[in-house]
């Protein structure tokens, strides 16, 4: 039978403003957007950082690639690299910082994930509408 090659399992993928590392491993998240992104008006542009977790599924190398799909065409940020799982079941951190969008209307960032060079996987999508805020927000009273 063929040993399982090992794996990275993906948990959680979490849109932010920023993301800062303390000195003690702690991350710190800022600007969590919890069910999309909303913008005063388009066009905009979005500078967003990516805080994803990944269970390690066995020990061993694991080729793996991501992609981080604007709302544009040309807009896709994609890296590729090897991790190197060292305790089975451990849970990892990845931090892609400085992802920076340009959107003129309402549309989607995607987030993929494949490992030895499988399909792309669709991990999240991650929404940009438009901020409707009412007059009264404001402090307008209505006359």
């Amino acid at each position: 039978m063929e040993e399982q090659k090992p794996r990275l399992q993906p948990i959680q993928q979490i849109l932010c403003d920023d993301v800062r590392v303390e000195a003690n491993g702690k991350f710190i998240l800022i600007g969590v957007y919890a069910d999309g992104l909303l913008v005063p008006s388009f066009p905009t542009q979005l500078l967003l950082s990516l805080w994803m977790t990944f269970r390690c599924v066995g020990i061993g190398k694991v080729p793996v690639g991501l992609q981080v799909r604007g709302p544009g065409q040309e807009d896709k940020i994609e890296m590729q690299t090897e991790t190197d799982l060292r305790q089975d079941g451990r849970v990892n951190s990845l931090v892609v910082g400085g992802l920076s969008f340009r959107a003129t209307e309402p549309s989607e960032i995607k987030v993929l994930f494949r490992q030895y060079q499988e399909e792309w996987e669709l991990l999240s999508k991650f929404t940009i509408g438009k901020l409707d805020v009412p007059a009264s927000a404001y402090g307008e009273s209505k006359s």
